[in-house]
């Protein structure tokens, strides 16, 4: 099709997928157009950058990503949504209804937080909720109306200085840090995200422009980090709320991993378990994306299939057609959540466990090929320890009037009332 003289392919195919995300990945680079409105947070990090330099923050950032640092995130869920529970034992008390949206928009960004940078809830609420929030928002307004990155209103001159105290904070954060680091009398193990990325810089590199570029890093861990797990842990609470066949079988397998007398599981046990829980979260995403589409700008002349590609051109990926797809999806209705599609699989693991004669192009909410979600074993580790924790203590139903109408612009995908719920104690 044809938009203001440009020409967009739309794809909703496996094949069409593997092709331009993995075949030719080279041939089809990140459209520029996608991520203006999010510049301020992305800036020349790893999701808007191609080529060499997105080879080497790939090399640099893929190692702090390894399943060690998992541990650290494990215990940041474990620790802050135990702090959780006192607002929803109050909510269950009072009887009053509470934005479970807004409380995992805040929760997740605390565990990021905390994982990244190791800042306490406390200094996250304080200082990166307040600042980043709204600076988020205010990007998701640009979407539709793109007048606002011109027109220097009040809410322009809000964004700008909102922006410009998140920089600094972070830039103070990483000094902070580097200057402990070269202080230590002794090297100990890096503990969080951003120590395992200043043990690996060069000092010449760090002086010279590595502290934007961390500085630009960081900021692509909380924006990627945080809104897309904070999306699926959000559709995930909806479907559960509709059906209590899953919801008792969620309480049943988080009942022993987490007892009510806080008993503290390892990590192994955190790792290896909660598989009906990892099959719940894929199946949230195979029906709710937090992104609906993936875009990639043709580099030369190309042929998919049948179909020619002109230069300059948009392919469009359309992940919620082909997650919806009732060829692809044998094993069920496609419209229905059944976390049972996954049952194939014994243990956790993202990239497995399909069943059988689904294309594993068919599932892509973390993106497949060579530019995937580095981020995508933290997220679904994340939110299988606060769903376990949260589903083996309460119950959640529907506030009167709640409904699953999504947000029209806002990126990624969220329920565009919240998702206001009614609390019991089990």
């Amino acid at each position: 099709m044809h938009v203001l003289g440009r020409v967009y392919i739309v794809m909703a195919d496996p094949a069409f997928a593997r092709h331009v995300l993995q075949t030719k990945a080279k041939n089809y680079r990140k459209d520029p157009g996608t991520y203006k409105v999010f510049d301020c947070l992305l800036g020349t990090g790893i999701v808007t950058s191609e080529g060499e330099r997105w080879h080497r923050l790939r090399r640099e950032l893929a190692p702090t990503f390894k399943l060690e640092i998992l541990e650290e995130v494990a215990s940041a869920a474990l620790e802050i949504t135990r702090n959780l529970f006192q607002t929803l034992d109050a909510a269950a008390e009072s009887g009053a209804a509470v934005d479970m949206a807004e409380i995992f928009r805040k929760l997740t960004l605390q565990v990021i937080s905390l994982a990244v940078l190791g800042v306490e809830p406390a200094e996250s609420d304080r200082e990166i909720s307040n600042l980043y929030l709204p600076i988020i928002d205010e990007c998701n307004d640009r979407i539709w109306y793109p007048y606002r990155m011109y027109l220097p209103t009040n809410a322009w001159w809000r964004h700008r200085s909102l922006v410009k105290q998140l920089n600094d904070y972070l830039v103070a954060k990483i000094n902070d840090r580097w200057q402990s680091m070269a202080n230590a009398k002794e090297k100990n193990s890096p503990k969080y995200i951003l120590d395992r990325i200043l043990s690996g810089v060069d000092p010449a590199q760090f002086q010279k422009d590595g502290i934007q570029d961390l500085r630009d890093g960081l900021k692509t861990f909380l924006f990627a980090g945080h809104d897309t797990t904070a999306c699926m842990l959000t559709w995930t609470l909806w479907e559960v709320m509709k059906s209590e066949q899953t919801r008792q079988k969620l309480y049943n397998e988080s009942k022993s991993l987490f007892p009510k007398d806080d008993t503290r599981p390892s990590y192994d046990e955190l790792q290896n378990s909660l598989p009906f829980t990892f099959n719940v979260l894929r199946e949230t995403l195979r029906l709710h994306p937090p992104v609906p589409v993936i875009t990639r700008e043709v580099v030369q002349p190309d042929v998919v299939g049948d179909v020619s590609i002109p230069q300059g051109a948009v392919a469009l990926i359309c992940m919620d057609g082909i997650h919806k797809r009732q060829d692809l999806w044998p094993n069920g209705d496609v419209n229905e959540f059944l976390p049972s599609r996954f049952d194939v699989l014994d243990t956790p693991s993202p990239q497995l466990g399909l069943g059988e004669g689904v294309d594993p192009w068919a599932f892509l909410p973390f993106i497949n090929g060579p530019r995937n979600c580095l981020g995508q074993h933290f997220s679904l580790l994340e939110s299988r320890i606060v769903l376990g924790l949260l589903f083996s203590r309460y119950k959640f139903s529907p506030a009167q009037g709640q409904d699953d109408k999504s947000h029209p612009y806002k990126i990624p995908i969220t329920p565009v009332n919240g998702m206001f719920c009614h609390v019991t104690k089990i």
